[in-house]
């Protein structure tokens, strides 16, 4: 093996003469192949798809918490109502006169 005096590893890189020669080699192994491309595109379309349905479902659960809080008041109203008509009734039931026992 030869050994030069000096340590020439990285030294004079741009240096080439053959930059015309060998520029278009270097771009390409600087670009992602087109497949590689296709993939991005698709996950950018995944992950856009996802955000979106994560939108419609917030909204969603928006919605069901409204209803579930109007459902909640309707609950808590048609219970003050049967609360209600329970003590009517049974100021009723105390008014009238005790019934009598058949005789035996």
């Amino acid at each position: 093996m030869v050994r030069f005096p000096f340590n020439c590893v990285k030294k004079n890189i741009d240096a080439s003469t053959n930059v015309v020669i060998l520029g278009p080699y270097n771009d390409s192994l600087r670009r992602p192949p087109p497949h590689t491309m296709s993939k991005i595109e698709e996950l950018t379309d995944k992950v856009e798809r996802l955000l979106l349905r994560h939108e419609e479902i917030l909204r969603t659960k928006i919605l069901l918490e409204q209803q579930v809080a109007a459902l909640i008041q309707e609950r808590d109203h048609l219970r003050s109502r049967l609360n209600a008509t329970r003590t009517r009734i049974d100021d009723l039931i105390e008014r009238c006169p005790p019934t009598e026992s058949p005789p035996t």
